[in-house]
């Protein structure tokens, strides 16, 4: 089956547009695949709202615009919307997810932001559920039966340095820790030197999700190394 046959998915992160994905939805159309890039208001709506009424519906374009497997990639929150699309459900003819800096773990800046009083105004419903807290929706979350791979930045994120990351653990994007994207049930993982908004426009990234669209791992070989190699 060539990439012609296939179909990707794209969600952004908070406070972004699908403009954020531009560069990544140039390569993959480059490269062969249909490409649905989701825009969405990202502080308007839950997660379950954004997965059911803006995701789902790219998710049944992309299928009817190909035969083969319907992929996806997201950044940030939009991992955790997809998580939440995905409860109980699995992608058209085997597709396959990869997570650009995923908060898997919940967002330590959003625990320390969500009290304040502006909070829910800046972030948003979905913003919020992102937080570490015991009754994040987070915790309800089912894990995946698709093919998972997660790609986590070690380098800090210029348009953050205003915030103290006291909080953050090492090794961190600027905005969400290496620790906090790992998913159990991930197929595959790596750590790059990107930090959060980078890890969107690298030429390294692009390489990697072709390769674990094509071949359910980051090698090419099946391979899924223990977390501590990558890091």
């Amino acid at each position: 089956m060539s990439q012609q046959d296939e179909c990707v998915v794209l969600a952004h992160g908070l406070w972004r547009s699908n403009l954020a994905m531009l560069p990544l939805e140039w390569s993959l159309t480059d490269a062969g695949y249909g490409v649905v890039n989701v825009d969405y208001d990202s502080t308007s709506k839950s997660l379950s709202r954004l997965a059911e009424e803006d995701l789902r519906p790219a998710i049944a374009r992309c299928e009817s615009m190909v035969d083969g497997p319907v992929h996806l990639v997201t950044h940030s929150m939009g991992g955790i919307i997809a998580r939440t699309y995905l409860q109980g459900r699995t992608l058209p003819r085997g597709g396959r997810l990869v997570m650009l800096s995923p908060p898997n773990q919940g967002s330590v800046l959003v625990s320390r932001f969500e009290d304040w009083p502006l909070a829910r105004h800046i972030l948003g419903p979905a913003g919020l559920e992102l937080s570490q807290a015991s009754d994040s929706p987070l915790r309800n979350l089912e894990p995946l039966t698709v093919d998972v791979g997660v790609i986590a930045g070690t380098s800090n994120s210029p348009w953050t340095a205003w915030v103290p990351h006291t909080d953050l653990p090492q090794p961190h994007d600027g905005t969400v820790s290496v620790e906090s994207t790992f998913l159990p049930e991930m197929r595959d993982f790596r750590a790059v030197d990107a930090n959060h908004v980078s890890i969107r426009h690298s030429e390294e990234v692009f390489q990697l999700i072709r390769k674990f669209l094509e071949t359910a791992s980051f090698s090419g070989e099946g391979a899924v190394p223990p977390h501590d190699e990558q890091l």
